[in-house]
């Protein structure tokens, strides 16, 4: 199985190939903008309306080849506005149902994804009926759902389903989200069992005092690290230096040393499964500055010990052990 870019001239040699797989979508239920029975005709225009965008250069179409046969296809509109030029929308995720189950989805969306950062993009947005196969997909990729508007979509059956609109920045995510650069780092919680859980790349500071005293920030929530999730185009040291002035008030100078762990963690408030994969650097303080403190976080020094006994993500204590350790070997 091939995955290739078509430029118009091929998608137009295939147009027998992408009707059959349209139809077969929508036959089978996807929810793609058509409703059964789908004619030939219909499929057809459909499909060269997409070629002219092809030829105009603000649409992008991947073919999944079986031999000389197109068994699955996806999109990407590029949109066009200057004010949005960082932003496409993925589309119409196809594959035909005699080559599912087969990793072709997932291999379209990563083509996708590469495409996207060839042309500059971004930020990617997609739509897909809430319940579907497709967003379990999306969840494991690490597209986060922005919201739900429920009877948005008009079913077979005439019933108006609920469609999920999703979003994923590709820069800070493709920072730290190789298989490879995490094999070997210690793993804290389960992954969950029903659902995929989503990455999102992580950094906390080990932040100390001239007494070696740790900073650790008091929330609602229980004592944490002061850090957080990396914004888009972020490294962990701009995350860090980033969060700790947010969290404690502190500019500090970020240090060398450095391990990595990943977390499972279940929010309530995003209804979602996530897979941190956190960076943890050491840091010292090199000023204070107590505005622009967030209000519900306050700032407390502890002895390593107690922080190692204290702090709620069993990451977080790992980390401040493996500082300790670190220093008691130097």
């Amino acid at each position: 199985m091939q995955i290739e870019l078509l430029p118009s001239r091929t998608a137009h040699e295939k147009l027998g190939d992408l009707v059959e797989l349209l139809q077969d979508a929508v036959d089978s239920g996807a929810s793609v903008g058509f409703l059964p029975p789908l004619s030939r005709e219909v499929a057809s225009d459909y499909w060269l309306s997409v070629l002219a965008d092809l030829e105009a250069g603000h649409r992008l179409l991947l073919g999944a080849m079986n031999g000389a046969r197109l068994v699955g296809s996806a999109q990407l509109e590029l949109a066009r506005k200057p004010n949005a030029w960082h932003r496409a929308e993925v589309q119409r995720l196809l594959v035909h149902r005699s080559v599912r189950r087969q990793g072709i989805g997932e291999r379209l969306m990563r083509e996708i994804e590469e495409l996207a950062r060839h042309h500059g993009r971004t930020l990617l947005v997609l739509d897909t009926r809430q319940g579907d196969p497709s967003e379990l997909l999306y969840r494991k990729l690490g597209y986060t759902r922005a919201g739900v508007i429920p009877g948005y979509a008009r079913s077979a059956t005439g019933a108006l389903d609920a469609t999920s609109f999703y979003y994923r920045w590709l820069d800070s995510a493709s920072l730290l989200t190789t298989t490879t650069e995490w094999d070997d780092t210690p793993i804290f919680g389960s992954p969950p069992v029903d659902t995929p859980a989503v990455v999102r790349p992580s950094a906390y500071g080990v932040v100390t005092d001239a007494v070696a005293n740790i900073a650790v920030v008091r929330t609602p929530q229980g004592l944490f690290l002061p850090g957080g999730g990396m914004e888009p185009g972020e490294t962990p040291r701009a995350t860090v230096a980033r969060e700790v002035l947010e969290e404690c008030g502190l500019e500090v100078h970020i240090g060398a040393w450095t391990v990595r762990a990943v977390d499972f963690v279940y929010s309530p408030t995003e209804e979602t499964h996530f897979e941190k994969r956190s960076t943890f650097l050491d840091a010292q303080p090199a000023g204070r500055r107590t505005a622009g403190r967030e209000p519900d976080h306050e700032l407390e020094w502890m002895p390593p010990q107690v922080a190692v006994a204290s702090l709620a993500h069993p990451s977080h204590r790992w980390a401040v052990e493996r500082w300790l350790n670190r220093n008691a070997l130097a």
